[in-house]
């Protein structure tokens, strides 16, 4: 029996003892209410999902350490985290690798990257690394 069932319920009881005929409608309207503060909650929690809002400094931090300093990475131009569930991020970053590691064969520089994102992923609520090598 859910929650408008009860108040339901409990409406019609009301009305049975009390004879009053409005307790139906206050209650219907108090159901309404109670819906409206459930979506506008829904929605305030969701935020962040609908605009695409990037994660908290904390996160990134934290990210940033995940990563650490790399000694086959130059640089890394640009790390984004997006938020794509309610506690999944999407991790996007772009690398510059090392001169030494742009002239050894590819197969090495695959090799990190695929390090570099299995760290990513062991993050908790890591959904999906993307890395790009610039």
């Amino acid at each position: 029996m859910t929650v408008a069932h009860r108040t339901a319920l409990l409406a019609l009881v009301l009305h049975m003892l009390t004879g009053w005929a409005w307790w139906d409608p206050a209650v219907g309207i108090a159901i309404g209410v109670l819906l409206a503060v459930v979506a506008w909650l829904l929605a305030r929690r969701s935020k962040a999902l609908l605009i695409d809002a990037a994660a908290p400094d904390d996160v990134m931090e934290s990210l940033h350490a995940a990563v650490g300093p790399q000694p086959w990475i130059e640089r890394i131009h640009d790390m984004r985290a997006v938020y794509v569930g309610p506690f999944q991020l999407l991790i996007t970053m772009e690398v510059e690798p090392t001169a030494t590691v742009r002239e050894r064969p590819g197969t090495d520089l695959v090799a990190h990257v695929t390090a570099l994102r299995g760290r990513l992923l062991d993050e908790a609520g890591v959904a999906d690394a993307v890395i790009t090598v610039v």
